[in-house]
């Protein structure tokens, strides 16, 4: 989807680079000198205080807010008829009781087995493959958690938890025996909050808060740059224009580092479903996709 234009993120980088090179050229190596280190504070710094900030943010203000949204949703909806639908859309011909699955994974222990046991005592053969069986229910997990975290946060948290399920579905057990008891709606909620939507969260105003910090910090350091450097009446010889091209080269990549954050919340909002702004298409550029990947990792 959209990538055959994987090549303009590589534009944009080459782009910006050679920009970069000609404007640090003219502006002579004292003033360069002076701005580059302000570009790389802004990186630096924005990159260290991005991480505490998000932290905060996200436990002071995000986590009661999104557990109070799956409270709502928990009480709304019930994850056991989510469950059944979706072990019945794997077709074995079988209609699945919602409150009796409720009774078959209650106990948080064993889930995959007591629930493979249950579907072939309904159907009175073996409904499939155990190993097969188990992969197929993981996706039922997920896909019945993303149904219910959607109605109420964002596609990006809910497609992040289904992804956390299906690696790790034996912690998932345990939310699964919290909401057997109808009066848990909120522990319930307070454990999706607390092992699949907080990092989601986190990361999405990270990347706000390094775009916020290293435009502010970046602005201070090229004033003071431009102050200092003012009288600067250095003659621009061969040698001073080749180090102005590496300033030039440094300065491009704390820009085009930038772009790869707002990229990639670009991303994170269209849930890696836009036409450009997806995975796939940035993964097929040649320089671009390792300042975004990068930014992935955060």
């Amino acid at each position: 989807m959209g990538e055959q234009f994987w090549w303009f993120y590589d534009v944009i980088v080459i782009a910006v680079a050679a920009l970069c090179i000609f404007i640090t050229a003219k502006k002579g190596l004292l003033k360069a000198s002076f701005a580059v280190v302000g570009y790389i504070l802004a990186v630096f710094v924005s990159f260290s205080i991005s991480s505490g900030i998000a932290d905060k943010i996200t436990e002071d203000a995000i986590r009661g807010s999104n557990s109070q949204k799956m409270h709502q949703t928990l009480y709304d909806y019930k994850y056991s008829e989510e469950l059944a639908a979706k072990i019945e859309g794997l077709k074995y011909n079988i209609y699945v009781s919602p409150s009796a699955l409720e009774d078959v994974y209650s106990s948080g222990e064993d889930v995959d087995y007591n629930i493979y046991d249950f579907l072939n005592k309904l159907s009175n053969k073996k409904v499939d493959e155990e190993e097969v069986f188990y992969e197929k229910l993981h996706n039922c997990y997920a896909e019945a958690a993303k149904s219910l975290i959607s109605r109420q946060l964002n596609q990006y948290s809910a497609e992040y938890a289904a992804n956390e399920i299906r690696k790790d579905p034996q912690t998932f057990w345990q939310f699964l025996k919290i909401i057997s008891d109808p009066e848990n709606s909120q522990p319930g909620a307070n454990f999706l909050v607390d092992h699949y939507l907080m990092t989601p969260y986190r990361t999405y105003i990270r990347l706000i808060v390094y775009l916020i910090a290293f435009v502010l910090i970046l602005l201070a350091a090229l004033a003071i740059a431009h102050a200092a450097a003012r009288n600067d009446h250095t003659d621009n010889g061969a040698v001073t224009y080749i180090f102005c091209g590496i300033i030039g080269i440094a300065k491009a990549a704390a820009i085009v580092f930038a772009i790869a954050v707002i990229i990639r919340l670009y991303v994170i909002m269209g849930s890696n479903k836009m036409l450009f702004f997806n995975h796939d298409v940035i993964e097929k550029s040649y320089i671009f996709k390792y300042f975004y990947q990068i930014v992935q990792k955060w």
